[in-house]
């Protein structure tokens, strides 16, 4: 009898797959598609993230830039519909436990290749180039440029003397200084004359003159007769030559009515602004702005020092700032845009692989060096155009993508000081024209060989663009106006980073006549 009972204890019931899917039972036959349905899920949803990154994250889709907060929710959203969706097929009998485990494997099997094939080509573009990378951290020695024996050449040491006027993070030229001499561009040294393809092919040298009023600007005209002023940096003051040349100078030349230069080298527009506002407050009997006309240049104006006190006192303090940098949650918020830019798909989009084979070139392929002299500044070649020096890191930035001006950390700030602009221009009663400046990487960057691709879109350019219409001021974008002048001349020296004289007057002949009429007239 017990033996009778102990066999039917042992007999497995009937499976009732309605009662097991219910909840009442759980039998051993469920368990190992849902742990197919998970691989599955995983499989695809890897994949499917995948692809979001490289396609969707970082652009700019019905005018709303898909950034991480709204890339996330995507795909934690991806992964439970995945999920859900894989039960609902099972236990509706549309798919087999083996298809289920043959979308695993194949989707695994498809995303390994891809991942490896992106991390082979980023090494691979890396064992390229580590020579040059080697060779760029070298090149670093400024004090090449501290030639005691050459220093009347050497364009920046003409430079004015500057100071901060106040506690703020701004500087003003020493006031009543003139200075004059024979120069050449910002990326001269005196070893380059060794170079015969340097002395003879790209060094340009001309003669400069600085008078620097009593205010600390490069003007000659009264501050009390102006009603337009020139805002920027060393586009605006006019690096690299002859204070007559300018392109602010041009253009009081043009409209017959002065036109006052408040331009500084090498600052920001934060720090542009923090000038302005300084000159506001100490000469309100003699500034008398009625138009502003702010210069906004592509290669630094967003990474230049967006800090409100001077860095005297900036190291004083000890600044929170960049909280996560260096941790492990920094290093997790910057992974999906690694991924993107160093995807083969991504940069297939952004032309960055060429997919014809490159023509034969016998030149040296090193852009830093030429006829056995190691250069500071890269240098490269156009069958149209010849020799020319590039600002090494102006190439880097011409080359970013969109992602690199909207999650850089200066943008939120650079928005800031333009919304501030705002503000300052309707307390004291000015219009506001904002003139966009290509760098030289951006306009002559096709008609380079071998230099580094630059990206699709100038997205530095087009943000600054929108960001100035959305709040109200007029907007003259140099680039697309320069482009048919620029296939047809050099603008910008070929020893600097700076329009040459030429390019000055172009740009003064655009801004003419971009300018309204009201603007012209404000300065009556």
């Amino acid at each position: 009898m017990k033996q009778n009972l102990k066999s039917r204890k042992d007999i497995v019931p009937p499976y009732n797959q309605n009662a097991a899917f219910a909840g009442h039972i759980q039998p051993k036959e469920l368990i190992i598609p849902t742990r197919w349905i998970r691989l599955a899920t995983l499989g695809v949803g890897l994949l499917w993230g995948y692809f979001l990154l490289v396609l969707v994250y970082d652009e700019t889709i019905l005018g709303i830039h898909v950034g991480l907060r709204y890339l996330l929710p995507a795909i934690v959203a991806s992964f439970g519909s995945l999920y859900w969706l894989g039960l609902w097929v099972y236990r509706r009998q549309l798919v087999s436990e083996t298809r289920l485990k043959d979308l695993a494997v194949a989707s695994i099997a498809v995303l390994l290749p891809i991942v490896a094939v992106d991390i082979g080509y980023s090494l691979y573009l890396n064992a390229i180039n580590l020579s040059v990378q080697e060779e760029a951290l070298r090149r670093r020695d400024w004090s090449l440029y501290s030639q005691e024996s050459d220093w009347q050449l050497w364009h920046y040491q003409l430079f004015p003397r500057s100071f901060y006027p106040t506690e703020k993070n701004f500087q003003l030229n020493k006031p009543n200084q003139a200075m004059s001499s024979d120069v050449y561009g910002a990326a001269y040294y005196r070893k380059l004359i060794e170079s015969p393809t340097i002395a003879n092919l790209v060094l340009e040298r001309r003669h400069i003159s600085y008078a620097i009023d009593e205010h600390g600007f490069r003007e000659t005209t009264p501050l009390e007769q102006a009603h337009i002023f020139a805002l920027g940096d060393s586009f605006t003051i006019g690096d690299g030559i002859s204070q007559d040349k300018t392109w602010v100078e041009r253009l009081e030349q043009e409209i017959g009515k002065p036109v006052y230069n408040l331009g500084f080298s090498d600052c920001s527009p934060k720090q542009q602004l923090m000038l302005l506002e300084y000159m506001l407050q100490t000469e309100p009997d003699s500034i008398k702005i009625r138009h502003l006309l702010w210069m906004i240049f592509e290669s630094n104006n967003l990474e230049g020092s967006y800090e409100t006190l001077r860095p005297v006192l900036i190291q004083e303090e000890d600044s929170s700032e960049n909280l996560f940098a260096g941790t492990l949650v920094g290093t997790l918020n910057s992974l999906p845009l690694t991924i993107k830019e160093q995807s083969v798909i991504n940069r297939l989009r952004a032309g960055q692989i060429p997919l014809t084979l490159p023509a034969r070139d016998t030149r040296p392929v090193d852009p830093y060096s030429v006829d056995g002299i190691k250069l500071l500044s890269p240098l490269y070649h156009s069958s149209k155009y010849g020799y020319r020096l590039f600002d090494q890191d102006y190439v880097e930035r011409a080359g970013k993508s969109e992602s690199y001006v909207f999650d850089h950390p200066n943008r939120p700030l650079l928005d800031q000081t333009f919304k501030d602009m705002v503000s300052l221009s309707r307390k004291y009663g000015f219009e506001v024209t904002v003139i966009i400046a290509p760098s030289a990487p951006r306009l002559y960057g096709p008609y380079f060989e071998n230099l580094p691709p630059i990206s699709q879109e100038p997205y530095f350019i087009n943000h600054v663009e929108n960001l100035s219409k959305g709040l109200g001021f007029d907007v003259i974008n140099l680039y697309p106006l320069m482009q048919p002048y620029a296939e047809a001349e050099l603008l910008y020296w070929r020893d600097d980073t700076h329009w040459n004289e030429r390019g000055h007057e172009v740009a003064v002949e655009i801004i003419t006549e971009q300018l309204a009429d009201d603007v012209v007239s404000s300065g009556d």
